[in-house]
């Protein structure tokens, strides 16, 4: 999970593990944001998802990685302009592979 805001941006990196929890690494000095815990609700929603739709599906998926990249409008930050997601996943075909994130974008 990746939030974008100028001028710079700050890389996250939010791991889901069922046998884990979850787990932020944030490389620079802070807490995680509000916009930040936000956005990594989503991309976590849509791995949870997609996981859910292969397994119910019977499609083999060993992995989904999820980039989430946002932009606020400037004048006031609590309002997202765009919003942009990007799925990588392992195991299925990519007809298996669109079907399940096509899924996600209807739920």
């Amino acid at each position: 999970y990746v939030l974008r805001r100028s001028p710079r941006a700050r890389r996250l990196r939010v791991v889901i593990d069922p046998a884990r929890g979850v787990v932020v690494t944030i490389p620079t000095r802070g807490a995680i944001r509000a916009a930040e815990a936000f956005l990594a609700g989503v991309s976590a929603c849509g791995v949870l998802l997609v996981q859910g739709r292969a397994r119910d599906a019977g499609v083999r998926l060993e992995q989904v990685e999820v980039n989430i990249e946002a932009i606020r409008h400037r004048s006031d930050t609590s309002i997202f302009q765009r919003i942009d997601m990007l799925f990588r996943l392992a195991g299925p075909s990519e007809t298996e592979a669109n079907d399940l994130v096509e899924y996600y974008k209807t739920h």
